[in-house]
C-alpha cells in the first residue's frame, strides 16, 4: 500500500499492507489489513507498531487517541478475547482486550465510536444500531 501526498502527487512510502486502511481521528496512525489481521502503523515514520491477529473480525476503528480500537468479533484471534459474536474494545497499550459485549450475531458487521469516545455503536444486518456506553463496558 503507497501513501501519497495529494497536493504534489508524489509517493511518500510503501507500506506492507493489503487493502482496507482505517486513519486514527487524529491521522498520526493507520491501521490496514495485511491479509492475516491488521498492522498499526506511524503514518510519519512508516514503522509498524503492532501486528494484530483480527483476522475474523469486521472492520476496526481506531478511538481518537490512538489508544483504543474496537471491533466486532466473527472469527479467530490472537489476544484474550474468547467470545464469538462480542463487540469487543481493544487497549493497544497493554495488548489486551479490556472490554467485550454480547451482541445480535450472525448479522453484526461494523462499530463505530462517538465524536468523544463515549458510545461505541454496533450495526446489524437487521438495520438496527445498538448503542453502548464506553466507560461501563470498560468497568466490567
Amino acid at each position: 500500500m503507497t501513501l501519497w501526498d495529494a497536493t504534489s502527487g508524489e509517493s511518500i512510502r510503501t507500506l506492507d499492507a493489503r487493502s482496507f486502511a482505517v486513519w486514527s481521528p487524529d491521522g498520526k496512525k493507520l491501521l490496514t489489513n495485511t491479509g492475516s489481521g491488521w498492522a498499526l502503523w506511524d503514518v510519519e515514520t512508516g514503522r509498524q507498531l503492532q501486528r494484530l491477529g483480527l483476522y475474523g473480525s469486521s472492520k476496526p476503528v481506531l478511538f481518537s487517541d490512538g489508544r483504543f480500537l474496537a471491533f466486532v468479533y466473527k472469527g479467530n484471534y490472537d489476544f484474550d478475547v474468547p467470545l464469538a459474536g462480542s463487540a469487543v474494545i481493544f487497549d493497544l497499550v497493554t495488548g489486551a482486550g479490556v472490554a467485550r459485549e454480547r451482541v445480535p450475531y450472525p448479522g453484526s458487521f461494523c462499530v463505530a465510536f462517538s465524536p468523544k469516545g463515549t458510545i461505541l455503536a454496533t450495526g446489524h444486518a437487521d438495520v438496527s444500531v445498538l448503542l453502548w456506553e464506553v466507560g461501563v463496558l470498560l468497568e466490567r
